[in-house]
Formats: C-alpha cells, structure tokens, sequence
C-alpha cells in the first residue's frame, strides 16, 4: 500500500559472485552505498581454526551487520549492533562463534541489519584474522617497544611472540589525546583468549596495560599473539607498544 525508491541484492552463499578474497591478517575499507546492499568475502579455513572479524563503522552511519556462512553455505554464526548515534563496533570471536568445523571456503557478508531495517549506508572498515596461527604478524622480542598505527574503522594488528611455560609478560599500549582508545588482547598457541584490558578516554588518551596483576603467568610454551586495535572500533590513530618479560627480561 506505499510507493518508492528501494535497493535490492541478491548473492549465492555456497558459491558466491563478485567476492573480495580476504587473507587473514588483512584489514579492508568498505562502503554500503545503496539500500539493502550486501558486501562479500571469501576466505580459506581449515578444520579447528579459531577466527576473529571485525566491523566498525564511525557515527550517524550504517549499523554494522556481519555473517559468516560455511563452505556450503550454511549459516555459522552472525553478529550485529545499532550504533547509528554514535559508531562503533561488532564481532565475531572466540565468544560468540565456533571454532571452524572443516576445510574449505568461508564466507563474510556486510551490511546494514541491525534490527533488520537494512535502511542506512555509509562507510566501515573490516578485519579478519586466525587467532590460533596468525598472518601478518610483526613479530616482537621481549625488552621491544614499536610504534603503530590504526588506518581503518574496526582495523586490528596483530603482533606475535614466543614464550615458555611460566612466563609473566608485560604488554603495554598508549595513544596521546585526541586518537584512538587503546584495546589490547593477548592469546594463547591455540587461539584462546588470555587476557584482555581496554581503556575509553575520548580526547585523553591513555594506555592499556596487561601485567602481573590482570594476567596470570603463560601456561604453554609456543606462539602467543598479541592483537592492538580501538576499543570502540571507530577511531584511528598511532600508538606506542611495549612487550617485556617479568621473570626474565630482555634488552
């Protein structure tokens, strides 16, 4: 009983077209530019991969809506927010998606859909990465202290180190005022999350830290990865980053 203007999408899950190839590690800029609009990925897993995607958008944009869908394209999990006031950030991690259940093609879809209005457009920025074997990594020593910076909404980097039974690691982000909100996560070899500490000081900045005190000493020799990103997902920014170990320090 209404007349007008309307966007209209149509995509194959288990086979899909016009996908973006996505490596993990890899953070990309998009944009919903028409109602209804859905934006695809692909990317290859394996059996017991634990994934992390991200999505932020900044404000009075579209409310950010990711799906992950599986080699037959089945739905896996799905995520999405309203942060049409004020931007933000959604996930799929290690809390609310399971573990990749087999080989083979993955794929992300994008878009408008919180609450199902599908009705706004604007920019985002979308990451992906393999927690249990990351890709991309800068790799750190202990006693190192780097500098980085977040380009894009909703952007992670991620940083590696190896570590022995026992250790107890220091790992420290800051960002002077007016940028981003440091988050810093740390993950065990097999891609569970250890600890995590954020800070939200909007035009103060601050620093996150992650110590003795809020992470218990590592249980597992191997790879720990370190993910550093914007704790609402819609600022960017440089930041400072320092990794040390307490029992044995380097450097």
């Amino acid at each position: 009983n209404e007349t007008g203007n309307y966007g209209l999408s149509l995509q194959r899950l288990n086979n899909p077209g016009m996908g973006t190839t996505l490596s993990f590690g890899q953070s990309v800029a998009g944009a919903i530019s028409q109602l209804a609009e859905l934006d695809t990925y692909t990317f290859t897993g394996m059996a017991g991969d634990v994934v992390l995607v991200r999505m932020g958008v900044s404000s009075y944009q579209l409310d950010p809506q990711i799906r992950l869908y599986r080699p037959d394209g089945t739905l896996l999990c799905s995520v999405a927010g309203d942060f049409s006031n004020g931007g933000g950030v959604v996930e799929l991690n290690e809390s609310n998606c399971v573990i990749l259940p087999e080989d083979g093609q993955y794929k992300l879809v994008a878009g408008d859909g919180y609450d199902s209005a599908n009705d706004g457009t604007g920019n985002y920025g979308l990451s992906l990465q393999r927690l249990n074997n990351p890709g991309m990594g800068t790799v750190l020593s202990f006693g190192d202290s780097v500098t980085g910076k977040i380009d894009l909404l909703g952007e992670v980097d991620t940083y590696t180190f190896t570590a022995t039974s026992g250790d107890r690691v220091l790992f420290r982000m800051g960002a002077s005022s007016f940028q981003l909100d440091p988050q810093i996560r740390l993950y065990g070899p097999d891609g569970a999350l250890l600890c995590s500490k954020a800070i939200d000081s909007p035009f103060e900045g601050g620093v996150a830290e992650l110590n003795d005190s809020n992470c218990a000493a590592l249980l597992s020799d191997g790879q720990y990865t370190l993910l550093a990103g914007d704790n609402g997902g819609n600022e960017t920014g440089n930041y400072g980053l320092s990794l040390q170990r307490l029992n044995n320090p380097g450097m």
